[in-house]
């Protein structure tokens, strides 16, 4: 049993996208803003739907993957560039892919909430590099 609900770990995790969020709107890279707040957004409804037991949690969780997941796709083909920073969205990129196979594979780990906030925090560090090199 946890002390607090683990998806609450999660949800703290995600306003990491506020981070990437605040960086493309100083830098005036609007679609970065605004894919980094739908990807906070999508977040947050996924994990309140768990955390409230909601019957629409597995539709909530298909949204937020599309949308993260098209975000990841479009700011890649949109800003990659030939920059030493990209190593890091590369590296980043390659994270979330092979965390988030492993923790499919293991359905169901007691531990899995603390990886799938690792991945939130990478994926910033990533879109920040991102920009950065842009």
């Amino acid at each position: 049993m946890y002390i607090i609900h683990p998806c609450i770990m999660n949800m703290i995790s995600s306003f990491a996208f506020l981070a990437s969020g605040t960086v493309a709107y100083y830098r005036n890279i609007v679609p970065i803003c605004i894919g980094s707040i739908l990807c906070l957004t999508s977040s947050l409804f996924y994990y309140t739907s768990i955390i409230m037991h909601s019957r629409y949690t597995h539709i909530i969780k298909v949204i937020d993957m599309f949308i993260c997941q098209s975000c990841i796709l479009y700011f890649i083909l949109t800003y990659m560039s030939l920059h030493y920073l990209n190593i890091i969205t590369f590296l980043a990129v390659l994270y979330l892919v092979l965390v988030y196979y492993i923790l499919n594979l293991s359905n169901g780990s007691k531990n899995n909430y603390i990886w799938h906030s690792s991945i939130h925090l990478i994926a910033n560090i990533g879109i920040i590099s991102l920009i950065e090199a842009y």
